[in-house]
């Protein structure tokens, strides 16, 4: 019995996915982010080299798919793409700046028409232009390239049917994983205001699945 439950829900979501394929739209978004924060000194001797307040200016494009299937309904649609920023670390001295590039998944909490709040997740590399090899004061860094990781906490208003803005805070991590040594990492906390611009309307007609009508919903979402 099971084994057969398992084959209908396969087919069904298969089937699904050729019915919807003439429907399937998608928008590319532009974004444009300002930061405003500070490095985090989790170690005390830390607090000598955060002299500045941390700025970062950041670009994404990303691709949202309207593509009406069981997981885009469940994960309320997300965009992806890649991203990139370039940070002030706090200190132009000692610091310096460092370059991230970086993959994009923005997952939408409540989505209306015209308000929206949701995270994101970037996941990528770092390039540290003053590593410890250029600056002897630098010892949370002692290689020039790195791993970057950052949640978002974003509040987006629809202004237009393709504009929006949006506020947000950011919690960052830049570490080699001690690939070298000394390697304190760096960690940030900033606030974000943001301008993005969507090329091609979001398809209207979308349709959503209610959660608790379905058995297992990771079950559909690894067939699509």
């Amino acid at each position: 019995m099971k084994r057969m439950l398992f084959l209908l829900c396969f087919v069904y979501v298969m089937c699904g996915k050729t019915l919807y394929a003439q429907a399937n739209t998608y928008a590319y978004e532009f974004e444009t982010k300002l930061h405003y924060g500070t490095i985090l000194p989790h170690y005390s001797f830390l607090n000598y080299l955060v002299e500045e307040p941390q700025k970062s200016i950041e670009i994404q494009l990303r691709k949202t798919s309207d593509y009406t299937t069981i997981s885009s309904s469940l994960f309320r649609f997300p965009s992806y793409g890649i991203g990139y920023t370039h940070t002030f670390l706090g200190n132009s001295e000692k610091l310096g700046s460092a370059s991230l590039l970086f993959a994009v998944l923005d997952i939408p909490i409540i989505n209306t028409a015209r308000w929206a709040l949701l995270y994101q997740c970037n996941f990528g590399t770092a390039y540290i232009y003053k590593p410890l090899s250029k600056s002897i004061f630098n010892i949370a860094i002692s290689s020039p390239f790195n791993f970057f990781i950052g949640l978002d906490l974003q509040v987006a208003y629809r202004f237009t049917h393709n504009q929006a803005c949006k506020l947000g805070v950011e919690m960052s991590h830049i570490s080699n994983g001690k690939i070298h040594t000394p390697n304190l990492g760096l960690n940030s906390l900033t606030f974000s205001a943001a301008y993005q611009y969507s090329f091609s309307p979001i398809c209207k007609e979308r349709v959503y699945y209610n959660r608790r009508t379905l058995a297992a919903p990771m079950l559909y979402s690894a067939f699509v």
